[in-house]
């Protein structure tokens, strides 16, 4: 009978709390933000007054902007030798972290926030430190270090002036790391509370760039995205939408507006990619893609991640896998130079999967240890980005019939899903799928119910209407039943998996649309037969095939596979 796993790809934004908890936290924040100040003003060496500083170089090529700014560092190191630093000096690695991060070195960009942080606090310059402090963490969270992420807007959050310019930004950049790290109602509550200061200053005139309130409402798409409520994201989206398409006769095709519309178009497609509607999914990512070709230079993330995406997209229409192979070559030329980066480590995890798909299962078993060999270096702690990868290689090892190690993968991600995202979500759903699947392979169909049936609690819980994914363990629990002899439950069950994904809008060259309707055809022949005995051994049993099939569920952000 046919089975299908299922793997959560989900991006590098994530979030918390508020409330009682927020009193906890805003506590060990004071405690953090008065260290970090103390620290900085006690350690000099941090700064970027140090020689050791000055000589160090920057990991990977220099970008040209960068050179400029770097000459301009040194001119002033020259002239004030033994100064302790000044505000020049700060909005100078200020640019140098927009600069690398433009050109994708993450690692970089955050190194020069941190010094201009350090500065600022040296400087006593409160708004600065707040200002530093939510640019840093916003670039922690993208690169999935959510507990950096946290420390610093927190501190930011009990730092800033609630009157003051700086305060939406920590606000909805504390949100997005609360939403991306499970903790989703907390986040909205403090989106209402952002969304709130907003409204407050358009009403005293006090205008936030358009851009910047449908990126509001963007996020708050994304956590009822994480809730499973795709309906009320996708009115969030379209909100968002309208607020930056009203605001002028024109598209923006340049600047952060631009940009901003080329995420919400990517949501969108995540949204439609999630419910199964592939043709409304790729024409929103072709889409983003135009407005990122104009705007931004032909290697920028964005670009890259939006094609990720379509291959993504490809693997999962049906089309040929070589197909999605090269455009996911597409993404991997624009990497050059970026092999050490979360962003090729995002590639890695997605071919690794399509070359599985492809039985070329060496290769994808050598492309997800690389992907993680990257992921765990760029920090210590176990990230979503981990469990997504621990995913991938997990199944890889399964089709090569290395079990225990498989499930080894798969425990050690469902262990980082529980503790930074929690139990009733998207991606830990799709491990306890992917834990029953090599159950039922290895024989264990009693452990392997079990699993799948905890999948589906979970996915029945967080999503209203049912999904693709869900679709996904109604069919391998069905396969169980099929080989229990429940000919009449089974069938149930398959039918089930088939009407989502028809109603879903998958086409009829999916592959898991396909396997599905198979199933059901054959378990209707095995319910009609004569009797059951010795169906093992029955002509019909004995054409069902095995098929490795694979259905995305998609959560975040942007950075996923």
């Amino acid at each position: 009978m046919v089975s299908t796993k299922i793997v959560s790809f989900v991006g590098a934004a994530t979030s918390y709390l508020l409330g009682a908890a927020l009193i906890l936290t805003a506590l060990a924040s004071i405690l953090f933000a008065t260290q970090a100040s103390q620290g900085h003003a006690s350690h000099p060496e941090r700064g970027v007054h140090s020689e050791s500083m000055m000589s160090q170089k920057a990991e990977g090529p220099v970008p040209e902007a960068a050179r400029l700014l770097y000459a301009q560092l040194s001119d002033i190191r020259a002239k004030t030798p033994d100064s302790r630093g000044n505000a020049q000096e700060l909005t100078l690695h200020n640019s140098l972290g927009h600069v690398y991060q433009d050109y994708g070195n993450s690692a970089e960009a955050m190194r020069h926030y941190s010094f201009a942080r350090d500065l600022a606090a040296q400087l006593g310059d409160t708004e600065q430190i707040v200002i530093m402090q939510t640019t840093l963490g916003g670039m922690y969270a993208a690169t999935g270090r959510l507990q950096d992420a946290r420390k610093e807007l927190e501190a930011a959050f009990l730092l800033m002036d609630r009157d003051g310019p700086n305060a939406f930004a920590t606000m909805r950049g504390l949100a997005n790391v609360w939403r991306d790290s499970g903790k989703v109602d907390e986040a909205l509550n403090l989106y209402g509370e952002t969304m709130h200061l907003q409204d407050s200053r358009t009403h005293e005139k006090r205008v936030v760039p358009v851009e910047h309130a449908a990126g509001l409402l963007r996020d708050m798409g994304e956590a009822y995205y994480n809730k499973g409520q795709l309906d009320v994201a996708m009115s969030h989206y379209q909100q968002a939408l309208d607020n930056v398409t009203s605001a002028s006769t024109t598209l923006p095709t340049s600047g952060s507006a631009a940009m901003e519309l080329a995420e919400i178009y990517s949501s969108i497609g995540q949204a439609n990619h999630e419910k199964g509607d592939i043709q409304q999914a790729e024409e929103y990512y072709r889409k983003a893609l135009r407005v990122q070709q104009r705007a931004v230079r032909e290697n920028h993330p964005s670009i890259v991640d939006t094609l990720i995406h379509l291959a993504r997209l490809q693997r999962d229409s049906g089309a040929d896998l070589d197909s999605a192979l090269g455009s996911l070559a597409k993404a991997e030329f624009l990497l050059k130079g970026r092999e050490n980066h979360r962003e090729f480590a995002t590639f890695l995890t997605l071919q690794a999967d399509i070359l599985r798909r492809a039985q070329r299962l060496t290769e994808a078993e050598a492309a997800a240890r690389r992907a993680l060999s990257i992921q765990e270096s760029l920090g210590s702690e176990d990230t979503p980005d981990v469990g997504i990868i621990l995913n991938v290689l997990g199944s890889s090892l399964q089709d090569q019939q290395k079990y225990q190690d498989a499930i080894k993968q798969y425990m050690r991600a469902l262990l980082i899903n529980i503790k930074t995202v929690g139990s009733n979500r998207p991606e830990t759903a799709a491990t306890y799928n992917n834990l029953g699947n090599v159950y039922e392979d290895s024989g264990d169909d009693a452990t392997a119910e079990k699993y799948y049936r905890k999948s589906l609690e979970i996915q029945t819980a967080i999503h209203t209407n049912d999904t693709p994914s869900a679709a996904a363990v109604y069919n391998n629990i069905a396969t169980i039943l099929t080989r229990q002899g429940r000919f009449a439950k089974a069938k149930e069950m398959f039918t089930k998996a088939v009407d989502i994904v028809r109603m879903a809008g998958l086409p009829h060259n999916s592959p898991e649309r396909a396997v599905y309707e198979y199933n059901l055809e054959e378990v209707g022949k095995l319910s009609a037969g004569p009797s059951q005995a010795g169906r093992e051994n029955s002509p019909v049993e004995n054409r069902l095939i095995q098929h490795n099939g694979f259905v995305a569920i998609q959560a975040e952000s942007a950075q996923m596979v």
